[in-house]
This record gives structure tokens, sequence and C-alpha cells, in this order.
């Protein structure tokens, strides 16, 4: 991810979103975390895409994540893409985060498809941090309708600058390279039930 857009592992993500969001949607959108055979598990009855949910959490548990753990970088050194989306996705503005759980569960809520993307724009916009396209006008998400009269919903993802790439400290631990991801698997998730598996490996 070093350039950001377009790389194999932007272009795997996305590819696993669309499908995962069109394919399973009706999973996506039933699935709380709540165990009735456990009831210390899970923030209780929350869907997937609660307000201030951690999306690194979502991604790793709906296989919407780079397979390689060990990549080249610029620099010469080995890269975790796996990781850094992780440590990408929580480090999102909190608006933009809000943004994504927003459009998806409006989504959910007409239980149409979510179409995702990324993008950017070039080095002389004046912001730099990465937003999600919404309606100029009325600031809610973009839907478009297909020839057969679908609904779909439109996430676009904006970003400037690359995910760093070097062995400088990550603020989320580790280097930039190799951060710390914070989606480790938790003792009270409830599984997701999907046919790709979340990512288990430790970080």
């Amino acid at each position: 991810m070093g350039d950001f857009i377009p790389t194999p592992y932007d272009q795997e993500i996305v590819a696993r979103l669309n499908y995962v969001f069109d394919t399973y949607r009706s999973e996506l959108r039933t699935h709380n975390d709540n165990d009735p055979n456990n009831p210390l598990r899970g923030p209780q009855n929350k869907p997937l895409f609660f307000p201030g949910a951690k999306l690194s959490r979502i991604a790793r548990r709906i296989g919407a994540y780079p397979v390689p753990i060990q990549a080249p970088s610029q620099g010469g050194t080995v890269k975790n893409p796996r990781a850094r989306w992780h440590v990408f996705l929580d480090g999102l503005p909190v608006q933009t985060q809000q943004d994504i759980i927003t459009v998806i569960t409006a989504a959910q809520a007409a239980k149409a498809r979510v179409v995702f993307d990324l993008t950017h724009e070039p080095p002389t916009a004046t912001n730099k941090l990465p937003y999600v396209v919404l309606d100029a006008s009325t600031k809610k998400p973009v839907t478009a309708t297909l020839p057969n009269n679908e609904i779909v919903y439109c996430l676009t993802l904006v970003c400037q600058d690359p995910i760093p790439e070097d062995d400088k400290p990550s603020p989320a631990g580790g280097t930039n390279n190799n951060p710390s991801s914070p989606a480790n698997k938790q003792n009270n998730e409830v599984a997701t039930k999907l046919p790709w598996q979340p990512d288990d490996a430790p970080y």
C-alpha cells in the first residue's frame, strides 16, 4: 500500500468488500454480537456497524483484508499489508469512520447493495484527510439506480497521501511497515459465519 492507489492489496480489499456486501448482505445486516449460549460474550445485541465500532475489527471479522502478511516495501524491508490496512482504518478521521458506518447502515436499512471504491485527489487538493463522498447538497449517502431499477449505495473513500511506508515508528506501535494492528481477535466475539475466514493472525 505504499502508493495507496491503486495497489494489488487495495484492489483485493475493494473486490472482497464488493463481493461480501452483495452476496452476504443479509448475513451482515442481521448479525449481532449476542450469543444466547453465553450471555457474557460481546457488546450485547449490537450489529457489526454500530456507531463507534472499530472498522479494523469489522474488516478482520468479515474477511476484508489483504491476504499477505509479508510483502516487499519500497525501502527493501518487509512490510505487513494486512496490519497496515487495519491500522489505516482506525487512523481515519472520526467523521470519516462515522460516514463509512452511516453509508453502510443506510444501505442495510434499505436492504441494498453497497458498491465500494477507492480514489485519490491530486497533490494540489486542499483537503489532505481521507473522506467519504456524500451528496453535496444533502450530505446523505450517494445512491445510483441500475438499469434493472436496483438501488445501490456508493461508498467512495477519497485519499490524497499514501500510507507511510518506512521503518519509522507507527502511532499504533511497531513501525509503519509492520505496525501493531488493533484488530486482534477478542475472546468475546461472535462468529459472523461468512465463508471467508476472519483474520486471526496475532499482531
